[in-house]
């Protein structure tokens, strides 16, 4: 089943598979933005409330999936047009610092399109919902993936023989 998604380039269909997972990724990260900034809010405002703009806290959104990334083990940085954590961090502080006027639309929004490309050519999109963790795909040999795959299968030939017997 398929999906019509509008795009910058019109109507694109997209398998409802990778629409769902890209819906739960953008809600996982939103989770995390918005618990990152109460947490913060409790240390440096006392619980008040904070008025930001959308492009600042997509941006944010951005830079906290870079860090769980790094955290996963995933060096995104190493893409060559993704920044390492620390580096985005720094930047998203420097813009910050120039005030709300530096986020005012989202033309602001510099590092969050960078981040989903990523995740597009590289994260497996369904990986977090199967795995519990986003799981980086890459470009393998694939005699040397057949090999594992027949040694693996090869090593559980019991335990696979006594799963198809019982279905």
């Amino acid at each position: 089943m398929t999906q019509l998604i509008s795009t910058s380039d019109g109507l694109d269909q997209f398998p409802k598979c990778i629409v769902d997972a890209a819906i739960q990724n953008a809600l996982r990260v939103a989770d995390l933005t918005g618990m990152t900034l109460t947490e913060l809010g409790k240390v440096h405002l006392g619980g008040g409330q904070w008025h930001l703009p959308a492009a600042f806290l997509v941006e944010v959104g951005a830079v906290l999936q870079l860090g769980l990334w790094e955290q996963e083990g995933i060096a995104a940085h190493e893409c060559g047009y993704l920044p390492s954590f620390d580096d985005a961090v720094a930047d998203l502080a420097s813009r910050a610092s120039q005030g709300a006027s530096a986020f005012a639309n989202l033309n602001a929004v510099t590092l969050a399109p960078r981040v989903l490309q990523f995740s597009i050519e590289q994260i497996a999109a369904s990986g977090f919902l199967l795995m519990g963790g986003d799981v980086l795909t890459q470009d393998i040999d694939e005699d040397a993936f057949v090999d594992l795959l027949a040694e693996f299968l090869f090593s559980h030939r019991d335990e696979l023989s006594q799963l198809s017997e019982t279905h």
